[in-house]
């Protein structure tokens, strides 16, 4: 794209968000397209995009309402005048997607396996999984979503747009889905109790299993999940029920398995949806 063409874009952009409040009209003249964001800035517009602002001081509290809200973590916090990561974007755009806007997940995520990043950050994964795939948020090179790298004012205002207007993304969906089973808890004990030969697989972190984990369960996180599976002698034959956290990282996990040659994958709830006994 040329620089002109480049700087007319962000214009218009920058044109329409004035519209709608989120730039000040004596603002906009001193934005730059490839001018960084910082992370307070880049709250800022969230803030104001979705109507998050009221009764809100924009001079001194508006970090503060936006932690109260869950929009943001410690790290944006202590962080506010560094420049902003692509994960943090994806996190805050997501996160504001859910608790504000009310905007479910995307069911087919898979399009997001072609980022070579994305298990780089584990707690990252369902962010970046569904910008991506809801085309809010670009890989920034082929298939390299590029986590810690920077947001510039005009990347930063392309997301914000998309993030309020859906006829303004460019969805990516790969038209396969997920061919695990879905168990309910009763469903997964009885099939246990009959299938002796099944592994019970926790895919979320050491440190999450240590604290915490269903009975009989082995700890295979799914970072390492092929190396430790390979490491078990796991037959392609074996049924395999898998749980996580909140369910994403578990049928992340079951994609995986699948496309592996694994045959029959189950999934369960995770531990957040339903009030599982936990041992230590």
């Amino acid at each position: 794209m040329s620089e002109q063409r480049k700087n007319n874009d962000f214009d218009q952009t920058i044109q329409d968000m004035t519209k709608r409040g989120i730039v000040q009209a004596n603002q906009a003249d001193l934005l730059q397209p490839d001018a960084k964001m910082t992370t307070e800035q880049f709250v800022l517009w969230v803030l104001k995009s979705g109507q998050l602002f009221e009764n809100v001081d924009c001079t001194s509290d508006y970090m503060n309402h936006a932690m109260e809200s869950g929009l943001i973590e410690d790290f944006d916090l202590v962080n506010r005048e560094q420049l902003i990561e692509r994960r943090q974007v994806a996190r805050i755009v997501h996160d504001t997607l859910r608790l504000k806007m009310h905007e479910p997940d995307e069911d087919d995520w898979t399009a997001a396996k072609e980022l070579v990043d994305l298990y780089s950050c584990r707690t990252c994964v369902q962010h970046i999984s569904q910008v991506y795939v809801k085309g809010i948020i670009d890989s920034e090179q082929p298939n390299l979503f590029n986590l810690t790298g920077n947001f510039t004012q005009a990347e930063a205002a392309d997301v914000i747009l998309k993030m309020i207007d859906g006829t303004k993304r460019n969805p990516k969906t790969s038209g396969a889905r997920i061919d695990s089973i879905k168990l309910s808890p009763d469903q997964a004990r009885e099939f246990l109790t009959k299938n002796q030969a099944t592994l019970l697989l926790d895919v979320r972190s050491s440190e999450d299993y240590q604290a915490g984990h269903l009975a009989e369960s082995i700890s295979v996180p799914l970072e390492s999940m092929d190396e430790k599976l390979t490491r078990l002698n796991v037959k392609k034959e074996t049924p395999i029920i898998l749980y996580c956290q909140r369910g994403y990282r578990s049928q992340l996990a079951a994609d995986r398995l699948i496309e592996a040659g694994y045959k029959y994958v189950y999934t369960v709830p995770g531990l957040n949806d339903f009030q599982y006994e936990l041992v230590d």
